[in-house]
């Protein structure tokens, strides 16, 4: 709890992993990979309980066998690639009891530590936020960054922005990354989408950012795990 006020964290975990077969559950390290966000998640001053929304039956096992909750499993039509991460949640939140606070943890994620997640959730309690949202700064400068026409020909994103966007562009840019999202359980099931023009940022150093999609991801995170959180 926090402040009297209930909070739930969410693992969402579908087996149909494209990119990276089986990535929720891989060996990460001498652990699978969801197992690093669940003791992350148990660590917490906050979280009541945590649950996996997951439709994989191994990945079921491998969080109860982390005393990670799983109460029900998610729809086959709720696991695919093109799945929204709201309806997710809408599914979630009209199967369970209510939350004050519901904080979605992606496995994908795993150099997070406890410290984002309870500091997002202070963030968003403080704040009265309508959510909060971890970032990471991108830090190359805008001039490097193109686009490719229908010829294949480099076209920086400066050419054709007004003056008011190229101002914009000189500012500092920030990334979703994925790591934690502190979300209003009322929200959710009014169907509000995760951000709005209310929502704070969580700002997350790049070396604990990376989200897992892809094979080289997942072997530059062990890197990155080895040497900044063992």
């Amino acid at each position: 709890m926090i402040n009297n006020k209930k909070v739930l964290g969410v693992i969402t975990a579908r087996g149909g992993s494209v990119r990276l077969p089986k990535k929720n559950i891989l060996n990460f390290s001498g652990k699978p990979l969801i197992a690093y966000t669940i003791e992350q998640a148990k660590k917490s001053n906050y979280l009541d309980n945590i649950i996996c929304s997951t439709d994989s039956k191994e990945i079921k096992d491998i969080a109860l066998n982390y005393n990670c909750s799983v109460p029900f499993m998610r729809p086959k039509y709720l696991a695919k690639n093109s799945t929204n991460t709201l309806d997710v949640l809408i599914h979630l939140c009209k199967k369970i009891k209510s939350y004050d606070y519901i904080v979605l943890l992606q496995p994908t994620s795993p150099l997070r530590i406890t410290k984002d997640i309870d500091e997002a959730l202070e963030k968003c309690e403080k704040y009265n936020a309508f959510s909060v949202i971890s970032v990471n700064k991108l830090d190359k400068k805008t001039n490097s960054m193109f686009h490719l026409d229908k010829n294949n020909n480099l076209n920086s994103f400066e050419k054709g922005f007004t003056k008011f966007n190229k101002k914009k562009l000189t500012k500092s840019i920030f990334l979703l990354n994925g790591a934690v999202y502190v979300l209003r359980y009322k929200n959710i099931i009014k169907k509000l989408p995760l951000i709005s023009n209310k929502t704070i940022a969580h700002i997350m150093p790049n070396n604990r950012s990376i989200d897992i999609d892809d094979e080289i991801d997942f072997l530059l995170a062990e890197i990155l795990y080895k040497k900044i959180l063992t």
